[in-house]
């Protein structure tokens, strides 16, 4: 007959076992729920900045002028926030898959902290005043819309670079009515 202590030690061995096993389980979902509530929180407390024209002016000596809202809509501050932006009549509508690129030589703006709920003011504008063929085109907006687009590039409060593109279509006369839509690429954010 078995001893009952030798059965008693193989249960015990047996449980301790099973018991390790589901603890070192336990720790691996622990872990896991960690890095889920690290990323949880990062999303909800990190900076979003997102661009809006709040002002846009035709002028016939300097050309197109466009005032942009840079705006963190985030709960944490965008530190070293530059943004950079240009205003180009371009064909319409514009190919989804071409890249906007800025002239060479545009001036950089300083770099600015934006806090959570605040914006900073960029102005921009095009390279030359608009041709009155030029203008009559945007008007219409069949072939040609002039662009405002750019990129907001900050570090957001966990050291993380991150990056806004923003394309905005614009069609009207440059003494009348202008509507503003966001074209249907090149808006994006990481």
């Amino acid at each position: 007959m078995t001893d009952p202590l030798v059965i008693l030690t193989a249960a015990t061995a047996l449980f301790t076992a099973i018991l390790a096993v589901f603890t070192i389980l336990l720790a691996i979902y622990t872990g896991r729920l960690a890095k889920t509530a690290r990323d949880t929180a990062e999303r909800q407390l990190r900076a979003y900045v997102q661009v809006e024209i709040e002002k846009i002016d035709f002028n016939d000596t300097s050309g197109v002028e466009v005032v942009l809202l840079a705006k963190n809509v985030g709960q944490t501050p965008a530190y070293f926030a530059t943004v950079h932006s240009w205003v180009d009549i371009r064909p319409f509508p514009h190919p989804k898959t071409g890249t906007f690129v800025g002239p060479n030589g545009q001036q950089q703006e300083a770099a600015s902290i934006i806090n959570g709920g605040q914006a900073i003011r960029n102005k921009t504008g095009g390279a030359r005043p608009l041709t009155q063929d030029e203008g009559r085109e945007i008007a219409r907006g069949t072939s040609a819309r002039l662009y405002v687009y750019g990129n907001v590039v900050y570090t957001d409060a966990f050291q993380k670079m991150r990056r806004t593109h923003f394309c905005f279509a614009l069609q009207g006369t440059p003494h009348g009515r202008c509507d503003v839509a966001l074209a249907p690429c090149h808006n994006d954010a990481t």
